[in-house]
């Protein structure tokens, strides 16, 4: 029943004992150091058991050395723990294991079935560690990695059946080779080491049977090649606990869309590609994580907050924090839509530098950062992209600009340029010839950031743009905007059309190019629209108004001037002219009113009612026609100005109409007409006060 295995007095006085067949001892085997040591061998080749508990007499004390091959050992080893367990030949423990050092030799497998109390566990070359268990047991101590292809194996015993866990409890575990669970069993580990885990390849199986799924967590570093094999059961990697750790080594699928990558914990970092030859399957991100390299996946699904160094292909499911940041100079694409509401940032890792970031398909957010108030940002945007809103932040210094180009729909609550505190700027482009609308409100964050440039044809823009002034509009295609405009310039490229369904302020000017056109147009709901600002030819005779709102338009500003007139105003609908026009030629349609309250200088051809309204002494240049059609035209003159004496307006040229009015029954008029005029019908009528009187002064013919 019992064996007593006791060291001498004396240290060449170690005492052994050696069995080479079974041995029962129901009351245990002690080995006793004293100055000489206690051992045990184990001996021969044979399938036999041995029964009965192996403790030290105290902690540390005795070795147990296994030479022969086969053996079982039926009951605990340890409960006070040897000193050394030396496995030379491949033994199986089916019971709990103590001992300061277990040291597999090389070219031997050893298997326990519970679990494992060791300070090391050392590994030796083509050693085999193998954890076949069947209950949540711990395997404490470092495990050390000499020489090569040494293994760990964690297999749970029990088939079709979620595993249990094996947590490896020491500070560092390295082999060459780790394997948690196989094609055929399941296995679930956990690496809870302070220094973490290092190995050649990793790899993380699922069973034969749909409850056999294997896991793998590491609550610190690791290094390691690392695949992962989804069978019937799946395979997954978990990285946990708020700890700084890094990740070194490519994470594979066995083969396409296999495995998935969890992360729980803060903050992790992966310095090496995921998914570069095969895809996984899912990338679950929980916790806090930097990816530095490239990363594959079918699906990545961010409830945490993620950062992205280079390419990413999966379709990203983000209610979290996702940053892609270009890391050195590299230009990324993130293939594979993005949705969710949570926060997406853009944004250049370094200072100075300006590399971009592609969206190869839809992006949905809550909330989308380009750039930041320290870094650009330059994005490009190849799919559709709703989101609540899009913030383009300028950076610190001045090359560091931020652009981000739409090459689809955009659907935002509100776009926001932020030009910052330096010469840094930010610019948003509308890119692509498709017909796509772009619906929400396009602000400054200070008067004057930011430039919008439309590069793409067929655009329309349903929103209000500059409700805090934008910068510049370039409008290098033809485009709508329906929603109101109020911009610092405006400009309309060379044979573009822009057409405004609503008011325009220009703090500076609006410029049109040769054969472009500014064009007033109805809303939906006809309304009455205002251009406010000065509307210009980019050079001298160049650049069309055109006016077809039925709701009335205003022009407050000047429209043309001396060096910059235009060479054409189209006026199809009535229309006030506040300020001073400008322009080669001014068309007057049918039934419509044209209202110039300054001085007018062009070749004007009517078919309406062209209305001068002055309340101070003004000047029409140029001739006034009436056009072939047989149209009833009529040239009217009053000053609006209630109670007072009408300033005059003088005509240089020649002026032709079916009717020629001064004045009405409510204000007078006053016209000094230096040309002759042609017209069948003249009407002179003073206002409704005595100061009011109306005169038609004529220095040339007259025809009546």
């Amino acid at each position: 029943p019992t064996i007593n295995v006791v060291g001498g007095d004396h240290a060449d006085e170690d005492s052994t004992a050696t069995f080479n067949k079974a041995v029962t001892a129901s009351s245990g085997i002690t080995l006793n150091d004293q100055t000489g040591d206690a051992k045990v061998i184990f001996a021969a080749n044979n399938s036999v058991t041995i029964t009965g508990t192996i403790d030290g007499a105290s902690a540390g004390e005795g070795i147990i050395q296994v030479t022969g091959a086969t053996k079982t050992f039926k009951s605990a080893i340890g409960s006070t723990s040897v000193g050394t367990l030396d496995i030379d030949a491949t033994p199986v423990f089916e019971s709990t294991v103590g001992a300061t050092t277990i040291d597999i030799a090389g070219s031997v497998t050893a298997t326990f079935n519970d679990a494992i109390t060791a300070t090391t566990i050392a590994l030796n070359g083509s050693s085999n560690l193998t954890i076949s268990y069947t209950g949540a047991i711990t395997v404490a101590g470092n495990i050390t990695d000499t020489s090569t292809s040494n293994e760990i194996n964690v297999l749970f015993a029990t088939a079709d059946t979620a595993p249990s866990l094996v947590t490896f409890s020491g500070a560092a575990v390295a082999a060459d080779t780790i394997n948690i669970g196989s094609t055929t069993k399941a296995g679930k580990a956990t690496f809870t080491g302070s220094t973490g885990v290092t190995a050649t390849t990793l790899t993380i199986a699922g069973g034969n049977h749909a409850n056999e799924d294997s896991t793998a967590t590491f609550n610190d570093d690791l290094t390691a090649t690392i695949v992962l094999d989804d069978n019937t059961g799946d395979a997954k990697i978990i990285f946990a606990t708020a700890n700084n750790a890094t990740i070194t080594g490519t994470i594979n699928g066995s083969a396409t869309t296999e495995g998935t990558l969890q992360i729980t914990g803060a903050t992790k970092t992966f310095a090496s590609v995921i998914g570069g030859t095969q895809d996984l399957t899912l990338i679950d991100i929980d916790g806090t994580s930097i990816f530095n390299a490239a990363v594959s996946a079918t699906n990545i699904d961010n409830d945490g907050t993620a950062t992205f160094k280079s390419n990413v292909t999966a379709a990203t499911a983000n209610d979290g924090t996702l940053t892609l940041t270009p890391n050195g100079n590299n230009n990324i694409t993130h293939t594979g839509a993005i949705t969710g509401s949570g926060t997406l940032n853009a944004v250049e890792a370094d200072d100075g530098a300006i590399n971009s970031i592609t969206f190869s398909t839809d992006v949905t957010a809550g909330t989308f950062n380009v750039g930041s108030t320290t870094k650009s940002g330059v994005v490009i945007l190849n799919g559709d992209t709703t989101v609540t809103n899009l913030n383009i932040y300028g950076g610190d210094a001045n090359a560091e600009d931020s652009t981000v180009t739409v090459n689809g729909d955009l659907d935002t609550t509100t776009t926001t340029l932020d030009d910052g505190t330096n010469s840094a700027v930010t610019k948003i482009i509308f890119a692509d010839s498709d017909t796509v609308t772009i619906s929400g409100a396009i602000t400054a964050a200070t008067a004057n950031d930011g430039t919008i440039q439309v590069t793409g044809a067929n655009k329309t823009f349903s929103g209000t743009i500059g409700g805090t002034r934008i910068g510049t509009l370039d409008i290098d295609e033809t485009s709508t905007y329906t929603g109101a405009v109020t911009v610092d310039n405006l400009n309309i490229a060379a044979n573009k059309t822009a057409t405004f369904k609503n008011d325009v302020t220009l703090n500076t000017s609006a410029t049109i190019n040769s054969s472009a056109t500014f064009l007033v147009a109805s809303a939906g709901t006809p309304a009455a629209i205002t251009v406010a600002g000065s509307v210009l030819g980019a050079s001298d005779g160049v650049g069309t108004v055109q006016i077809t709102n039925t709701g009335g338009t205003t022009f407050s500003g000047t429209v043309g001037n001396a060096d910059n007139t235009l060479a054409l105003i189209n006026i199809d609908q009535d229309t006030t002219f506040s300020g001073s026009v400008e322009a080669t030629d001014i068309n007057n349609a049918a039934s419509t009113t044209a209202t110039f309250s300054d001085n007018v200088t062009a070749t004007i051809t009517n078919s309406g009612t062209l209305l001068f309204d002055a309340t101070d002494a003004k000047s029409v240049t140029g001739t006034i026609a009436e056009a072939a059609g047989g149209d009833t035209t009529e040239v009217q003159v009053i000053n609006s100005a209630n109670s007072e004496a009408p300033s005059v307006v003088t005509f240089t040229s020649t002026v032709a109409a079916d009717t020629l009015t001064i004045g009405t029954t409510t204000y007078g008029g006053a016209a000094l007409f230096e040309e002759a005029v042609t017209t069948p019908t003249i009407n002179v009528v003073g206002g409704d006060h005595a100061d009011e009187d109306s005169t038609a002064t004529f220095n040339k013919a007259v025809t009546a």
